[in-house]
């Protein structure tokens, strides 16, 4: 028996359906990014890559990355730590940007922020862990839809316009406040994101304790992993992030001239 449940979950003590959606997203990330190139970059002429369907799909994207980000933050041992490691690398990323494609400069992508949420959910930890998690989770939703537009000027779906002299400085980019000079390939600020993370930071505490219960476990579908490869791509998300965009670059440099030539 021990050993059935070892082969259905390699990594005990894992919820591997989380793996497995993390590992959907940055499939579908990668899809995207390879899209991204071809349009923008290669010039590729691609009209429906414009299309209001792949804005959504970008969206999607982001948001399962930034909610099951939320959600593991609940199981990190310190998410102090894992925030500023992933801000190192997002920094990185920054400097990589500006040395080798200032068109594609990234200032606050995905990576900044959950670095920074992660190192300001270490701060609240003790305090979100008092709020009653559908409390949490639908605080963190409301709000996360109210302040969505909150970066193009606007709350509540634009239909409130904020004050434009919110927008006048250069340096409050990372909290959702722009300038029209600011520009950024991957722009991912603290609002509305934040309160995704917190979302799904109130979403993981509810399955946290399910997962520790023995009264009501949580279903053998959380924990016995179906699809072992997306799981294990789940599981090494950080280092498949940052080697996805030089590798995809440099086949499509490879390819495009082949496929276009003539």
């Amino acid at each position: 028996m021990l050993k059935k449940n070892s082969a259905a979950n390699p990594v005990p003590g894992r919820i591997t359906l989380l793996d497995q959606y993390r590992g959907l997203a940055l499939l579908a990330m990668l899809c995207y990014h390879t899209l991204y190139d071809l349009a923008i970059l290669f010039g590729c002429r691609m009209p429906w890559f414009y299309t209001d369907g792949m804005r959504a799909f970008q969206v999607s994207i982001g948001v399962s990355f930034v909610f099951i980000s939320g959600v593991s933050a609940q199981f990190s041992r310190s998410p102090a730590r894992h925030g500023l490691q992933i801000f190192a690398v997002a920094m990185g990323m920054t400097l990589a940007t500006a040395l080798v494609m200032p068109s594609q400069l990234i200032v606050f992508g995905v990576l900044h922020l959950l670095g920074v949420c992660s190192l300001l959910f270490a701060l609240i930890h003790r305090f979100w862990q008092r709020i009653p998690w559908a409390v949490g989770f639908f605080l963190g939703l409301g709000l996360f839809i109210l302040t969505y537009y909150v970066p193009d000027g606007f709350l509540l779906a634009r239909l409130i316009p904020l004050p434009e002299g919110l927008y006048q400085t250069s340096w409050l980019f990372w909290l959702g406040l722009p300038s029209s000079s600011f520009s950024s390939a991957d722009y991912y600020p603290l609002i509305p994101w934040l309160f995704l993370f917190l979302c799904g930071a109130a979403a993981g505490s509810w399955l946290n304790k399910r997962r520790k219960s023995t009264q009501n476990p949580l279903p053998g579908i959380w924990t016995n992993s179906r699809l072992r490869p997306l799981a294990w791509i789940g599981r090494h998300t950080l280092i498949v992030y940052v080697l996805h965009q030089p590798i995809i670059y440099g086949v499509l440099t490879l390819l495009v001239p082949i496929f276009t030539r003539g």
